[in-house]
């Protein structure tokens, strides 16, 4: 593969074999990449009333949101999305230069801006949270 700074792929993770399937290149049209910070912890205050926090962990979230997608990119996610089961993206952060993570995909709203061909889609998210 040729990859290069912004490609993002995406493939099928096989937990019992920590191998994948063949990944995809994911339609860089319309898209905005966004990376977050998902915290796991607990809250509570003390005898005294002081707040006391207790983080657990700390995961990603991953957010590729499209201003336009057609309908075949749109396939491709809904493919993966039908697998219902934990996915591997990776994301090319400079040439030759990568981040990989193991993931679920959240379920997505779409909503069609034109007909014809497979037809154009607009402001669609796709998120996705590590394992």
């Amino acid at each position: 593969m040729g990859q290069k700074k912004g490609d993002i792929y995406l493939s099928a993770w096989d937990v019992d074999t920590t191998t994948t399937d063949s990944p995809d290149l994911l339609d860089p049209f319309g898209r905005v990449y966004s990376k977050g910070i998902i915290e796991l912890s607990r809250k509570d205050r003390t005898a005294n009333g002081r707040l006391v926090i207790d983080i657990i962990n700390r995961k990603f979230k991953i957010t590729l949101e499209y201003s336009e997608i057609d309908g075949s990119s749109l396939e491709d996610y809904e493919t993966y999305f039908d697998l219902d089961q934990t996915l591997y993206l990776t994301i090319f952060t400079d040439d030759g230069v990568s981040e990989s993570y193991i993931v679920i995909m959240s379920p997505f709203d779409r909503t069609r801006w034109k007909l014809g061909g497979n037809g154009l889609w607009n402001n669609v998210s796709f998120v996705f949270e590590e394992v």
